[in-house]
């Protein structure tokens, strides 16, 4: 149990990182600064960039559809 913690917190600590980068880097690699910050603020169990790489295809196939 605490060894899946442990994997989650390094997978969201790592995710976080992305919150560093300016806005237009996030654009340039299809995300949004505001879609990175509801990511991160899901349960440590779910893995966000999941979460985030699903809503991002969802937001393109959205746009060229």
């Amino acid at each position: 149990m605490f060894e899946a913690y442990r994997q989650d917190r390094i997978r969201r600590d790592a995710f976080l990182n992305l919150l560093c980068l300016d806005d237009k880097i996030l654009d340039d690699i299809g995300l949004t600064r505001a879609e990175v910050e509801c990511a991160a603020r899901l349960p440590l169990r779910v893995n966000a960039s999941d979460v985030l790489a699903a809503e991002a295809l969802a937001r393109r196939k959205g746009q060229i559809g």
